[in-house]
C-alpha cells in the first residue's frame, strides 16, 4: 500500500506545498504520496507568487493548489507528517492525538527516513533544521543543480546544509532544542498577573543553562506593570541581556511600557509561530506574554520559539532599519 507523507508549513501557500511539489517529482517510482497543510491555514488559499515562481523554475506547477488546514482528516492515513520546522512539528505533537497512529518529523532528523515508518527516539519532529520563507532573495534559488530532497537529506548528521535547503527554495537556520543551545543572558519580568509563570519560566530556563537576570514582580498585593517592563527593556538596551522576556494579565500592558525603551521591539505571542515570526522579521529582542491567556505550559513552547529564532535580515533589515532610524530621529530632536 502507498505510504503516504504529509508536510506541514503555517499557512500551506508557499514551504509546504513546494516539498509536496518536489518531492513527487523526486518520488514519482516509489509508492509514495505527498500531500501539504498548514497550521494557521485558510483553505482554499492558492499558492504565494514566489512559491509558483519557484515551482516553475523547475518545471513542475503549482497553479492548481489550494491550501487545507492541518486537521484529523488531513492526516488520518499519513504514515510521516513533517514539519518544515521544529515549531511546527511542535504544534503537530500538541495537536495530533496520542492514538494517532502516525509520526510527526522534521527535515533533517537523525534516523528519520520517509520511506519507511522506521525511526529513531530522536527523530520524532525536534532534532533536525528549519526551512525558511522561500519569498526571500537568494542568488541559488534557480540554480538548476539543486535536486529536490531526498532520503538522504532526511537523515543527515544534524549539521545546517543551506544547499540541501535551498531545494526546497528557501534559507534555513539550525534551531536547536533549548538544552542544547548556548547559555544565553536573559532578563524576565512581571506584574502580579504573571508572577506564577514568570517562577516557572525562569527555573526552566535556569535548569536549561542559562543565565536569568531576575526584574521582579511579587505574587502580593498589585505590581504596576511599566516597573518590570521598564527594567527588562534596559538591561536589553544596554547588551546586559541578550533578550527579554515580559508576563502581565494580557501581555498588552508589558509590550506598550517595553517599546518605550530605545532599542527595544517587545512582541506580544500567544504561539510558538508568532514567536518565531517575530524573531524572523521584526528581529524582537523582548518576548511579551499573556498570564491570563496562556498557561505556563503554553507559554514554555512559545518562548522556546523566541529564543530559538533568528533574524532573517533580507527584505527585512530595511524595515526594521526604518523603525530605527525614526526612533533615533525622535530622541535626537528631544
Amino acid at each position: 500500500m502507498p505510504r503516504r507523507i504529509v508536510f506541514v508549513c503555517t499557512g500551506n501557500t508557499c514551504r509546504s506545498p513546494l516539498a509536496e511539489v518536489l518531492a513527487r517529482a523526486r518520488y514519482a517510482d516509489l509508492p509514495l504520496i505527498f500531500a501539504s497543510a498548514g497550521t494557521d491555514a485558510a483553505a482554499g488559499q492558492p499558492a504565494s507568487a514566489e512559491a509558483r515562481a519557484i515551482a516553475r523554475e523547475r518545471g513542475l506547477d503549482l497553479e492548481g493548489h489550494r491550501s487545507a488546514p492541518v486537521d484529523a482528516r488531513a492526516v488520518a492515513d499519513a504514515a510521516w507528517v513533517i514539519g518544515m520546522t521544529r515549531m511546527h512539528a511542535a504544534v503537530l505533537r500538541a495537536r495530533l492525538s496520542p492514538r494517532w497512529p502516525g509520526r510527526v518529523g522534521l527535515l533533517g532528523a537523525p534516523g528519520l527516513d520517509w520511506r519507511t515508518s522506521d525511526v529513531s527516539s530522536t527523530a520524532n519532529g525536534r532534532t533536525g533544521h528549519d526551512i525558511g520563507d522561500p519569498d526571500i532573495a537568494d542568488p541559488d534559488i534557480a540554480d538548476p543543480d539543486m535536486a529536490p530532497p531526498g532520503p538522504g537529506d532526511l537523515s543527515p548528521d544534524g549539521r545546517t546544509d543551506r544547499r540541501r535547503a535551498r531545494r526546497l527554495g528557501g534559507s534555513v537556520s539550525r534551531t536547536l532544542p533549548l538544552k542544547e543551545m548556548e547559555s544565553m543572558k536573559l532578563a524576565i519580568g512581571s506584574d502580579h498577573r504573571g508572577f506564577a509563570h514568570r517562577e516557572l519560566l525562569a527555573a526552566r530556563l535556569t535548569a536549561a543553562g542559562h543565565q536569568v537576570t531576575d526584574c521582579g514582580g511579587s505574587p502580593g498585593g498589585s505590581v504596576d506593570y511599566p516597573a518590570p517592563a521598564f527594567a527588562v527593556g534596559t538591561l536589553v538596551r544596554d547588551g546586559a541581556a541578550g533578550l527579554g522576556v515580559l508576563i502581565c494579565g494580557s501581555g498588552i500592558g508589558v509590550s506598550i511600557a517595553a517599546n518605550k525603551v530605545r532599542g527595544v521591539r517587545a512582541a506580544l505571542c500567544h504561539t510558538p509561530e508568532q514567536a518565531a515570526g517575530t524573531r524572523r522579521h521584526n528581529d524582537a529582542n523582548v518576548l511579551c506574554l499573556s498570564g491570563d491567556g496562556l498557561t505556563p505550559e503554553q507559554a514554555w513552547p512559545v518562548l522556546e520559539a523566541f529564543l530559538a529564532g533568528a533574524f532573517e535580515a533580507g527584505r527585512h533589515a530595511n524595515r526594521v532599519r526604518m523603525i530605527t532610524d525614526y526612533e533615533n530621529d525622535r530622541t535626537a530632536g528631544e
